[in-house]
């Protein structure tokens, strides 16, 4: 269900914060743009809400390595789709070990919703 691994999700950055903050290491940061993820149309007209758990590697480069996408939880598949379409969008200053860019296992958790009836997509990340 959507809230539980939204919780999972939290429970992982809150891990990851702590880490942080006693080393020299820095998770990437997403750069704020627009991205082409967008609900898939059929779903919306039937009514259908969902998430998307996915784990990638952000490169030194601030670049998402699309060969390293992999949904942990998906409540449809299409869903997973419209994630996976939108990855070559993606950028992100890139994680930092002790001042320099290195390459980053992470995760983002990205949830369609029908609020108001108006499409809202929030995809969680650290920004």
């Amino acid at each position: 269900d959507a809230q539980e691994y939204r919780r999972r999700y939290q429970v992982l950055q809150a891990y990851a914060r702590e880490q942080e903050s006693d080393s020299g290491w820095r998770s990437r940061v997403a750069i704020p743009r627009p991205i082409g993820l967008h609900y898939p149309d059929w779903l919306w007209r039937s009514r259908v809400e969902g998430s998307v758990l996915g784990q990638f590697i952000v490169d030194s480069t601030g670049k998402t390595r699309p060969a390293s996408w992999h949904a942990i939880a998906v409540t449809h598949p299409a869903f997973e789709d419209a994630v996976v379409r939108s990855i070559p969008e993606w950028r992100w200053k890139p994680a930092r070990n002790r001042g320099a860019p290195v390459c980053e296992l992470t995760f983002d958790f990205i949830q369609f919703n029908r609020d108001g009836g108006v499409a809202q997509i929030w995809l969680a990340t650290r920004l």
